[in-house]
């Protein structure tokens, strides 16, 4: 499994999604554009999955389309929801990617004991705990 830094991962999830929060509206100035990339650089060097790059790469492309000529007011607001989306989507991925990670270095011992994890929210889990206390067997 390649190692992947979730802090500098989550660290420009979030600058990229406050700098679209600081500029909601309309096309971009060219010099935004070395801004943004700059910001997926560090996203993409941080995460060596397919599908957060995907997304990285995706914001990268409408980047571009927001600082272009072309695009109309309506266009540049249709083109910032898919950048919503695509910032979104490597959000959820790096949730996913972090939730199969073993939460402690003692996980091995726990599959000694007992052959199942003890984390509630992976499937076949040995752990009876509900979110309200003990579940009856």
């Amino acid at each position: 499994m390649t190692q992947i830094n979730f802090a500098q991962a989550r660290a420009a999830h979030l600058a990229l999604k406050e700098f679209f929060a600081a500029h909601p509206k309309g096309r971009l100035d060219p010099g935004a554009l070395v801004d943004v990339q700059v910001l997926c650089r560090q996203a993409e060097s941080a995460v060596a999955d397919a599908e957060c790059r995907r997304a990285i790469r995706s914001i990268e492309n409408y980047i571009e389309l927001l600082t272009s000529r072309e695009p109309a007011q309506r266009g540049a607001d249709f083109v910032r929801l898919r950048v919503q989306n695509a910032l979104a989507s490597f959000r959820s991925q790096l949730k996913a990617i972090e939730a199969d990670e073993p939460l402690t270095p003692s996980l091995p011992y726990a599959a000694a004991a007992g052959g199942a994890s003890t984390n509630p929210a992976r499937p076949g889990s040995a752990s009876l705990q509900g979110p309200r206390g003990p579940r009856a067997t």
